[in-house]
């Protein structure tokens, strides 16, 4: 595998020194390629930085910690079987004559799990301002990978365990789901999603890395013969070139 390592900072090191004024002339003479020394120098630099962000996402938020599928599925099963009692809870709600909670109620439901049951109908009284810009945040996009319907449901929870929405949760309990246990849900839901975001972010640093190095590597090894040459005339040079 290419990763970022001391040789690689020490070839972007020498070309960089090789394309200093001092060493211009040396360079020129000995037929080293400006543009070789540049992507040598670039792309050390940049597999640096890859490498560096790796560290960080993966450090991140627990990052590193393993992602079990298992894990993604028992929050995905809790939302299913969440989704399932929606309707029943709606109903409730309606019933029990709080009616303008189960609008509510519909109208974030709907938005994130598209129940037909639970559709908003035509002549229903507009959301507040308040009401439509949380909407916003909670409706669901066409094909959602896993990482985004754990957030997307994460914001859910939130949603209906908001200050002024306990007749809500009260429905869910009365349904065997306890606030307890959506609030549980909830949170395993945004960490897990948490999670995956900064490996993923990872896994693309960890691509980006292993790009440079092999670009660094192609423009070396072309000019590793012509740089040696020139450490052997210069002292400077020759401790740089001992790294790499």
């Amino acid at each position: 595998m290419d990763t970022y390592n001391g040789k690689v900072k020490a070839r972007a090191d020498i070309a960089e020194a090789l394309q200093t004024p001092k060493h211009t002339a040396l360079a020129d003479g000995l037929g080293l390629s400006d543009e070789d020394l540049e992507v040598i120098k670039t792309q050390g630099r940049l597999a640096e930085k890859a490498d560096a962000d790796q560290r960080s996402q993966l450090a991140d938020g627990d990052a590193g910690i393993t992602i079990k599928a298992g894990d993604i599925e028992a929050v995905l099963e809790g939302e299913a079987l969440v989704r399932a009692k929606l309707p029943a809870v709606v109903g409730d709600l309606e019933r029990a004559g709080n009616k303008r909670l189960a609008l509510v109620l519909k109208r974030l439901s709907y938005d994130r799990f598209r129940i037909r049951e639970i559709k908003v109908p035509a002549e229903a009284a507009a959301p507040t301002e308040a009401e439509a810009a949380e909407l916003k945040t909670l409706e669901r996009v066409a094909r959602e990978d896993h990482l985004s319907q754990l957030s997307g449901f994460a914001k859910w929870v939130d949603a209906v365990r908001a200050p002024g929405r306990e007749p809500i949760i009260a429905a869910f309990e009365t349904r065997k789901t306890s606030d307890e246990a959506l609030a549980k849900l909830g949170a395993d839901a945004l960490a897990l999603s948490k999670q995956g975001r900064n490996v993923r972010r990872a896994v693309e640093a960890t691509e980006r890395e292993q790009a440079a190095v092999e670009a660094q590597l192609g423009r070396w090894n072309a000019s590793k013969r012509l740089i040696k040459l020139a450490a052997r005339q210069d002292p400077d040079l020759k401790n740089l070139f001992a790294d790499c």
